[in-house]
């Protein structure tokens, strides 16, 4: 079985993450992390990113799927759009629509 890279260990949208990640670190209500105040709390938005990108795929280790570079480049930037997605707290139970995309991705790269 041939290694396939993980998206992770190409590229990743860090001004994104890191603006997420701030965002997530001024709420002060309706957040889940306020529910208690850590020592050496993590940014939700960070660790969603990471664990994303380090279970799924990059597209250049697919050639079958994404022969060129540029539909490898257009993969890779729908991949970032689903990591940018914030995830809406404030808004459970409707469950946003972006997360099945993800659970999908999540699902066919673990197997």
């Amino acid at each position: 079985m041939q290694y396939r890279k993980k998206l992770i260990e190409v590229a990743l949208p860090m001004e994104a993450i890191n603006a997420a990640s701030a965002r997530e670190k001024s709420i002060r209500h309706g957040h889940p992390s306020t529910l208690h105040l850590w020592w050496s709390r993590k940014p939700l938005a960070t660790c969603r990113a990471a664990f994303f990108a380090s279970i799924v795929d990059d597209p250049s280790s697919r050639p079958e799927e994404f022969p060129t570079e540029k539909a490898q480049e257009a993969e890779r930037k729908r991949l970032f759009g689903i990591i940018e997605i914030p995830p809406k707290f404030a808004r459970m139970p409707p469950v946003n629509p972006d997360v099945h995309s993800m659970k999908e991705l999540v699902d066919g790269a673990v197997g």
